[in-house]
């Protein structure tokens, strides 16, 4: 399956002409430091760019929030993806070490 991604400029772009809404958004924790996002919109999930096609990273969850103000949202939460199946040898692909927490948006 193709991963399919988007630039934040776009998105931005939609949403002034009225033409975009997220239904959620998803901040990915990977470390306390770095996070990534993804948004399914039209029921697509997309890969958050910037104008290079590179993932866009962020220093913390709320400059990941921040980066979407203006932009119609459904839902928004905050995923981290335990590393520690892996540590002891477990399957890393059942997603049972999945945490998925609400978040509000700035302005909401």
């Amino acid at each position: 399956m193709k991963t399919l991604k988007q630039s934040i400029t776009t998105l931005h772009e939609l949403a002034r002409e009225g033409g975009l809404h997220i239904q959620t958004l998803r901040i990915l924790s990977f470390d306390p430091e770095i996070y990534l996002v993804e948004a399914d919109i039209d029921k697509q999930t997309y890969q958050i760019t910037d104008d290079s096609g590179r993932l866009l990273s962020f220093r913390g969850q709320r400059a990941a929030c921040r980066a979407f103000e203006g932009i119609s949202i459904g839902y928004a939460c905050l995923v981290h993806q335990s590393a520690y199946d892996e540590m002891i040898g477990l399957d890393t692909d059942a997603g049972q070490n999945r945490m998925e927490i609400p978040i509000a948006l700035p302005g909401s």
